[in-house]
């Protein structure tokens, strides 16, 4: 979710109106412009509040006993709906053939409206079969997630609109050519997707690199607490590929794109790494971990300060991913004697059964467990939120949603540590929905809509820091 400079300014539509409406989704769509309305919700604020320049609330005083994250005016927040741009990353189109099997994407049924507001969304959504009810289609996780916010707060809290990359990239690029169109971009109080593919991801000088700035992340992360995390570095075009390291393309998902050590030695080869990037990706290099590979790493999905939802994945011998929704965790000093005692060599598939949802020890020793792995999440989750807070002015979108993915790392001496792998928050992490396939995840869309809405509202209030 990105916080782009706004783009709160009119262009003069030739006969001195600025207009800042998208078609309606039964309307006929205009020619510079397929977008379709749905009556609720996604990031990036973009223009002021018109509440800002009538709050007259002074800024509540601060003490040592007052908790900041209470810190709010006395006068109520904006209660109006908000209007959201969703424009899917048109590098996550598929084929319907593909759509059929990726981790990506899942099977749901949606409403005869919203499907109609979606269905010109090529590589997105694949309609199945239609009912008395609605229609069922295979769609990616994050356009179902934000096609559930349509209900939240009985369809009150958002109004959305859906809109082409291609679309998207020719009215950002050239705004003159048609000023209705940047107009609706404008008035929009924010824009989820889109803009982080109009830039080159390997330029040191843009402030959404994936270079630079997506290891300093790395770094700062282990800086925390004295946190172990993997080296990583950026893995330049032509340079030596070093055999104890994994590679890592930027913008993948679902594990795609991560070549481990044992790999064929023809996918560790430069002829083949160009052949799966594009312009504006990267390769990076990072230590390897050998649990990552054998015991595999939990995904922890956190929406504002909350767990929803921890997936844990690993690497089949046929190189498919696959993973488990997890419930129950080992204390990490169990882990230790099950790894000392277990037969050697040890075998990696028993290794997991036994470590992962563990189906036996007392309530009080599991709910140890439990509490030893969300403690470190939360912990870490929490410092990086308020080092990014610090350093950019405004709440941390991380506030809002991340993926953690978290290892096991042993030590010479003692049980061995939790490490944060990877944190990733774009409207392209996977989700793992196919990973539980018997719930449809609508808690955890409702509480994101609930938290984003709440995000929005205080990025754009002066008194909330």
């Amino acid at each position: 979710m990105d916080e782009d400079e706004s783009m709160n300014m009119d262009v003069d539509n030739g006969d001195g109106q600025a207009s800042h409406g998208f078609q309606q989704a039964s309307a006929e769509a205009g020619p510079s412009m397929l977008s379709n309305r749905l009556s609720s919700p996604m990031t990036r604020s973009t223009g002021p509040s018109p509440r800002q320049s009538r709050l007259t609330t002074p800024i509540i005083s601060r003490s040592a006993s007052v908790n900041r994250d209470d810190w709010y005016p006395i006068e109520e927040s904006e209660t109006r709906s908000f209007n959201i741009l969703y424009v899917p990353d048109p590098s996550r189109a598929v084929s319907r053939r593909e759509a059929e099997s990726d981790l990506a994407w899942a099977t749901r049924e949606i409403t005869f409206r919203q499907f109609d507001a979606i269905k010109d969304l090529t590589g997105f959504v694949y309609k199945q079969r239609e009912n008395k009810t609605g229609v069922k289609v295979r769609v990616t996780e994050w356009l179902w997630f934000i096609l559930q916010m349509d209900d939240y707060d009985k369809g009150e809290a958002f109004k959305i609109d859906f809109m082409p990359w291609d679309t998207f990239r020719d009215i950002v690029l050239n705004p003159k050519a048609d000023p209705t169109a940047w107009n609706g971009l404008a008035s929009k109080d924010g824009i989820i997707g889109g803009i982080d593919y109009s830039i080159d991801y390997r330029s040191d000088q843009n402030a959404y690199g994936l270079d630079k700035g997506r290891l300093a992340r790395y770094e700062m992360i282990a800086q925390l607490k004295g946190n172990y995390s993997p080296f990583t570095s950026q893995l330049e075009d032509g340079a030596d590929i070093q055999e104890d390291t994994v590679l890592k393309r930027s913008n993948s998902d679902c594990g795609k794109h991560i070549i481990l050590p044992s790999a064929a030695s023809k996918y560790r080869t430069w002829n083949h790494l160009r052949s799966c990037i594009n312009d504006d990706e990267i390769w990076m290099a990072q230590e390897y971990v050998e649990t990552l590979g054998t015991i595999g790493e939990w995904r922890a999905f956190v929406i504002g300060g909350r767990i929803m939802s921890v997936v844990h994945t690993h690497k089949r011998s046929d190189g498919m991913w696959t993973g488990v929704q997890t419930e129950s965790f080992l204390k990490t000093e169990e882990i230790k004697e099950l790894i000392e005692h277990a037969p050697k060599p040890i075998n990696a598939a028993e290794l997991r059964k036994n470590i992962v949802n563990p189906q036996s020890g007392t309530i009080l020793v599991r709910d140890d467990g439990k509490s030893q792995f969300r403690n470190f999440v939360l912990d870490t989750w929490r410092d990086l939120v308020l080092r990014e807070t610090r350093l950019g002015g405004a709440k941390s979108s991380l506030a809002v949603f991340c993926r953690m993915d978290i290892g096991l790392k042993f030590l010479p001496e003692g049980p061995p540590q939790y490490f944060v792998n990877e944190v990733e928050r774009s409207p392209t992490t996977s989700l793992w929905f196919s990973c539980n396939p018997s719930n449809t995840m609508g808690t955890m869309a409702d509480t994101f809509a609930m938290v984003f809405r709440q995000w929005i509202k205080d990025i754009r209030n002066p008194y909330v820091l």
